[in-house]
């Protein structure tokens, strides 16, 4: 029989409404996800709303990787469950746009994609933001990873708002070579400007952005390596701290988000459907270096109709950029509804007691 471990992933944010994810925990199937009846807990451990896991329409195609012929069993994300919460640390399911929003198609294929992911043995990070209402989706944020080549958005934008903006570096200076970093992805172009500049503008940059050191001692010590092992979180809040800086509207922050905007490899920008602009830095690494340095990662700001939005999946899938289209994909569709939905509607105007 089954053993279910519900692990909620709780965080409130003063006066606006949070998605937090949940994920039901059980034993390796090969097969599809099958949806399962679960009870969520408000913050006081009362039950408060008690529904099935969502379904989708049509299966989902299993992700372009060899995880080899037999996988050991392991927990596995069921269903991902969404919960509102206001200041006071309180669940809204009751509300019926949380309740739609938990029943909707786009959830279910997010739940869907992450699930096979990892019944294949993969681990999985998923944070989206929207960034003029600061509610967001989180899963295993806080999970380390291996960034690969993902890193070199922050590192580049650390320089040309550490060193070009301040005038220590003229912006003709880094334009060729930092190019090459976040359109090819070049690792020799990275290697020369680590060299060049080292990791104090780094270190510098994500102290000025509230970022803290993860898995790491210190924040030197994060900054040193030329690929330190990552968060989503992490990762979320570097992009934020990129968005302020190409809000700037200056000429070097317009040439770094044409670098950005112009990148080969994307399953963010894959993901999206129509004109919406994206910045985004990808990252991938092969299964032949080891299993600690597999990834395939991608994070970015998506200018949707509904406002810009930051969206992180890391994971440490080998090298397959594709296997993350479907999960953009799902984030794309949920923001487009929790970002148009009203503040009032989402937290009520009486708090609950």
């Amino acid at each position: 029989m089954r053993r279910l471990r519900l692990a909620l992933l709780a965080t409130a944010l003063a006066g606006i409404g949070v998605l937090v994810v949940a994920t039901l925990q059980g034993t390796h199937i090969r097969e599809k996800a099958v949806p399962i009846a679960s009870t969520l807990l408000d913050s006081t451990g009362s039950s408060t709303y008690s529904t099935s896991a969502i379904t989708t329409e049509n299966a989902a195609n299993a992700p372009d990787t060899e995880a080899g012929d037999e996988i050991e069993p392991f927990a596995t994300t069921a269903s991902l469950l969404p919960l509102f919460f206001d200041e006071h640390n309180q669940s809204y399911l009751q509300n019926p746009h949380a309740a739609a929003l938990l029943r909707s198609e786009a959830m279910g294929n997010l739940a869907d994609e992450i699930s096979l992911l990892e019944k294949d043995g993969y681990s999985v990070g998923v944070v989206l933001l929207d960034i003029q209402t600061e509610r967001q989706l989180t899963y295993h944020a806080d999970e380390v990873f291996y960034p690969a080549s993902s890193i070199k958005g922050p590192y580049i934008t650390s320089l040309y708002q550490q060193l070009v903006e301040t005038g220590q570096v003229r912006e003709s200076a880094l334009a060729t070579t930092a190019s090459n970093v976040l359109r090819y992805s070049d690792n020799t172009s990275y290697a020369q400007l680590r060299l060049r500049y080292g990791s104090e503008p780094f270190e510098a940059w994500l102290a000025a952005a509230g970022i803290d050191a993860g898995a790491y001692d210190t924040l030197a010590d994060y900054a040193t390596p030329s690929y330190p092992n990552t968060t989503p979180r992490q990762l979320l809040g570097m992009w934020q701290q990129i968005y302020r800086y190409l809000e700037q509207d200056s000429d070097a922050a317009n040439a770094l988000e044409y670098a950005m905007s112009q990148r080969e490899v994307s399953a963010l920008d894959d993901a999206l459907e129509g004109p919406e602009l994206s910045w985004s830095k990808a990252g991938w690494y092969p299964a032949d270096a080891g299993d600690n340095y597999c990834a395939t990662v991608d994070a970015g700001i998506v200018w949707s109709d509904q406002g810009p939005y930051i969206a992180v999946v890391m994971s440490d899938v080998p090298d397959d950029m594709a296997a993350l289209v479907p999960i953009f994909t799902a984030l794309d569709e949920i923001h487009a509804t929790f970002a148009t939905t009203t503040a009032s509607a989402i937290v009520p105007s009486t708090a609950s007691n």
